[in-house]
């Protein structure tokens, strides 16, 4: 039987501001306690799917000819939230056209190497890093008003993606480093 495992493909910030994030969720867990999302490790989502353990071999094949795409900067805009829907805290990212470039190059990837559609391709066309999903809007707001007075701008170099998978409901557990040129 086929073993179906979710996939993520992100980018790490580097340190210090990895553990900058680290310290923010800290912060909100010592304040409204571990909600979802909020013991994560710091990244910026591009992509997440399923598929078949067995085409794992292809995914690093395919998705490692995004190394020849050159390292480029993302700057870190500030605490927010998305308050419709999923209710999270998160460090804004602002938009660029690399990160476009990027996410446009992966449903290349996607489609013409994989030959999947794009309906099984979730892509994160708004770049943040979050620091935890809340329980209710209530919480968001508190959540937002805990951290208004930190202005945390940051840019930081890309050098790198990482590919990720778990199975269903388990943390992940393996992960493959692609290091852009």
């Amino acid at each position: 039987m086929a073993e179906i495992r979710i996939y993520n493909l992100r980018i790490v910030p580097p340190n210090p501001i990895y553990e900058r994030v680290v310290a923010f969720k800290k912060q909100f867990i010592d304040a409204f306690g571990p909600l979802q999302y909020s013991k994560s490790k710091p990244h910026v989502t591009l992509v997440q799917f399923e598929m078949d353990v067995d085409y794992e071999p292809l995914l690093i094949k395919y998705f490692s000819a995004l190394s020849d795409m050159e390292t480029f900067k993302m700057t870190i805009e500030g605490v927010a939230a998305f308050e419709k829907g999923s209710k999270v805290l998160l460090l804004k990212i602002s938009p660029s056209k690399n990160f476009e470039q990027l996410l446009a190059q992966i449903k290349v990837i996607w489609r013409r190497d994989l030959h999947r559609g794009l309906t099984a391709l979730k892509v994160s066309n708004t770049p943040h890093i979050t620091i935890s999903k809340t329980k209710d809007v209530t919480t968001l707001h508190k959540s937002l008003e805990l951290f208004k007075d930190i202005a945390y701008f940051k840019e930081f170099e890309v050098n790198e993606l990482v590919l990720l998978s778990r199975p269903h409901g388990k943390t992940w557990d393996w992960e493959c480093h692609i290091p852009l040129s």
